[in-house]
Formats: C-alpha cells, sequence, structure tokens
C-alpha cells in the first residue's frame, strides 16, 4: 500500500509540477523514479498475494513450529530447574 501511495503521490507530483512549468532533475528524472516505484509495487503486491498460500507449504510450516519450540524452549529450562521432577528421564543408551 505505501508503495503505491508512493507511487500515485509521485506520479500526481509531476504532472502537477509539470502543469507549473517547473524545470529540473526532479522532471527528467520522474520516468526512472516512476518506474522502480511502479516495479515495486507489482513485486510487493504479487508476494502479498503469495503470502497466505505459503501458509500451507510444509517447509514453512515446519518452520514456524520449531520456530515457536526455539521460543519456548528458556520457559521450559526454568520449569524444569524450579520443579526437576517434571522433566522426563535422560534415554539410557
Amino acid at each position: 500500500m505505501v508503495a503505491g501511495l508512493g507511487y500515485l503521490g509521485y506520479g500526481t507530483a509531476v504532472v502537477a509540477a509539470r502543469a507549473l512549468g517547473v524545470q529540473g532533475s526532479f522532471i527528467s528524472t520522474a520516468p526512472s523514479v516512476i518506474q522502480v516505484l511502479f516495479g515495486a509495487l507489482i513485486v510487493l503486491v504479487a508476494v502479498g498475494g503469495g503470502l497466505p498460500a505459503m501458509q500451507h507449504w510444509p517447509v514453512v510450516r515446519q518452520a514456524r513450529h520449531y520456530r515457536s519450540l526455539r521460543l519456548l524452549y528458556p520457559l521450559w529450562n526454568g520449569l524444569c530447574e524450579a520443579v526437576p521432577g517434571i522433566a522426563l528421564d535422560p534415554v539410557a543408551e
């Protein structure tokens, strides 16, 4: 949305500057800046459209699960230190 608003705002400013007869680097670099803003807009819309579908990919689900477990580890470690009997016995080899 920000890229789209930037694209519209910059384009509007260029059109208004041209209508007022303003000259300078603002006008001469406008086509390339507008092209970059439009490209960013297209890429961001495509990525935003694909994100909901990516949540169901097995790799993404596994990464999210792993991150959740890593975030919970300090809590689990503190609980095991406070109440040692809650932890399972280590596996004998």
